[in-house]
């Protein structure tokens, strides 16, 4: 008898809560692979972009010759 009349009104609560969790975990995980799928395309010239400004950054310190610089240049993009 350590509930009593309160744990009446406690356990559909409890009930209502859980199933509200678990459809707030499907809902978000389908909008994350919706979302990365979308935004793809922008993150790959992002990082190909920063992988060209640090070519550069490398060539202008003369890590890498011209003819490295220009055939890394050509398969990065």
């Amino acid at each position: 008898m350590w509930f009593g009349w309160g744990f009446m009104f406690m356990g559909p609560l409890c009930l209502i809560l859980i199933g509200a969790a678990i459809y707030y975990f499907i809902t978000s995980a389908s909008r994350r692979e919706s979302c990365s799928v979308h935004t793809y395309p922008q993150q790959q010239g992002h990082y190909s972009g920063r992988a060209v400004e640090i070519l550069r950054e490398r060539y202008a310190r003369g890590e890498i010759t011209k003819a490295q610089y220009l055939q890394m240049k050509d398969e990065l993009q």
